[in-house]
């Protein structure tokens, strides 16, 4: 008889699970459907909105210069933070929503990351985290746009440091390997911060997800876009108070090549 309760209990939790991840499907499903159709109207509309934005903007700064009382001019310089605020999100939706076509180079990924170490170390200092660089594919080469590569990863770290906002042994680490398996290059980066739940992994993406208040929530659905146009993909694995491990898989140029090892940490 215990038995029997036994399975009937586990039956109903596997359907529950399966009812939560179809439910989070379907919502997923919808956001992008809705993102389709904006997509189509979205240069009327950011044309429409920027034109007066650019006459406010302009006035602003006008009016700024001209005032003496401090007080009016504090709300001029608010006025204009808050107008480049929008543009942000205007400029974020229109990247989403219009992609520009990637301009693809032969490029070594192991020097991207070191170029982009003068970005990195800076914030990841400021915010008491220790970062390592582990790279192993000095000559390996993947066929990529240069900036489109690098705002994801400074994306992909500024998330990071987010997510250890708080920690006083906050840890990021970014490395590189290849699998000869599917012949990829693949980049990590890796931390130790909050984690996500299951539900925040599967939306992970999503157009107009995010967990952060003063964010679009399209940061990382750009990234997802840039990687998939880069024939590539990502993978997330995450837990709760566990930390995240975000993969990035790229096709690989020069398989015939060995990899060689580099470790950077500050």
């Amino acid at each position: 008889m215990f038995l029997y309760l036994f399975a009937a209990f586990v039956l109903y939790k596997v359907i529950e699970e399966d009812r939560h991840l179809r439910s989070v499907l379907q919502k997923k499903f919808a956001q992008k459907e809705n993102l389709a159709i904006l997509g189509q109207m979205s240069s009327n509309i950011i044309h429409e909105i920027r034109n007066p934005l650019t006459t406010i903007k302009g006035f602003s700064t006008l009016l700024n210069n001209k005032l003496a009382d401090n007080e009016l001019r504090s709300y001029c310089q608010l006025m204009l933070k808050e107008t480049d605020n929008i543009n942000k999100v205007i400029s974020a939706f229109y990247r989403y929503a219009k992609p520009q076509s990637p301009s693809f180079k032969e490029l070594f990924l192991d020097e991207i990351i070191i170029n982009l170490k003068a970005s990195i170390d800076p914030k990841c200092q400021e915010n008491n985290i220790s970062i390592l660089y582990n790279l192993n594919c000095a000559e390996m080469q993947v066929l990529a746009d240069l900036e489109q590569l690098q705002e994801v990863i400074l994306h992909v770290v500024q998330n990071s440091i987010e997510a250890l906002e708080g920690r006083s042994d906050g840890k990021i680490e970014i490395s590189t390997s290849y699998s000869r398996l599917t012949d990829e290059v693949v980049l990590q980066i890796i931390d130790n911060g909050r984690g996500m739940t299951r539900e925040e992994k599967l939306l992970a993406g999503t157009p107009f997800y995010s967990l952060k208040n003063n964010s679009v929530g399209l940061g990382l659905s750009i990234c997802y876009q840039y990687i998939n146009k880069h024939n590539g993909y990502i993978e997330i694995h995450s837990n709760l108070g566990m930390g995240t491990d975000l993969s990035i898989f790229l096709p690989s140029l020069t398989s015939n090549k060995k990899t060689s090892h580099l470790s950077i940490s500050n």
